[in-house]
């Protein structure tokens, strides 16, 4: 939720820069936490989602924050692809600790599968590498 008021244009600029001054406690090798706590929760640490990171991503933009934005953005697509490489699909969720979409061990409130081909996460990664794209 810190990324929100961000996507949506209500933060202000020092708003925005207190949520950039405190990235390092949201960000992972695989993109960035779904929250700072680690409960075995499904919407907690060490689990991330695509579309968060997504809404993350473009509220940084937003702010012109492109290098974080860009760093968080490459690290998600980077784990999301290694990771189709090895099971031939994307997920619902990522551990973005440990860069891996085995997440079922870890999860104990919520639902532990892992769907397949997950809509919004097809969605969000599409919209990533749109991102990158208008870059180059």
């Amino acid at each position: 939720t810190a990324f929100y008021p961000l996507w949506l244009g209500i933060a202000s600029p020092t708003q925005a820069k207190r949520v950039v001054e405190n990235l390092s406690l949201f960000e992972a090798p695989g993109g960035i936490f779904t929250s700072t706590r680690v409960t075995g929760n499904q919407w907690d640490a060490p689990l991330g989602w695509a579309p968060l990171t997504l809404v993350a991503v473009q509220g940084l933009h937003r702010y012109g924050y492109h290098t974080e934005g860009d760093r968080i953005a490459n690290k998600f697509l980077a784990m999301a692809v290694k990771e189709f490489e090895r099971h031939n699909t994307l997920v619902e969720k990522y551990d973005v600790e440990r860069c891996s979409a085995n997440v079922s061990d870890e999860i104990c409130f919520g639902y532990s599968s892992n769907e397949v081909g997950f809509g919004w996460t097809n969605g969000a990664i599409l919209e990533l590498l749109a991102i990158g794209e208008k870059k180059v």
